[in-house]
């Protein structure tokens, strides 16, 4: 997955920056983290289907509290359609 710098360059996540966002996340880094596994998944082409239901085991046992189902989706959503826009050529993340 892929973090902004300081000069506003996307960079691939670290192995360890992984390592971490496996051993949990807590409140305050959910949302952030969410967004990073379902971009990840999506740009490396993981169908959507299977992406959106490793995201939900993730956030069940890996967010400290876990994120709503609603939040979790519209978090994926919101990604999912900013990967789409990229995919036809629109830019995005």
């Amino acid at each position: 997955m892929l973090i902004k710098s300081k000069c506003d360059k996307f960079q691939p996540k670290t192995k360890g920056e992984w390592k971490r966002i496996m051993i949990g996340v807590e409140k305050g880094r959910r949302n952030n983290t969410a967004a990073s596994i379902s971009g990840h998944l999506l740009r490396k082409n993981v169908a959507t289907e299977v992406a959106l239901e490793l995201l939900k085991s993730w956030n069940k046992t890996n967010a400290h509290p876990p994120l709503t189902e609603k939040e979790l989706v519209k978090i994926y959503n919101s990604i999912a359609n900013k990967e789409s826009i990229r995919r036809r050529g629109g830019g995005g993340i």
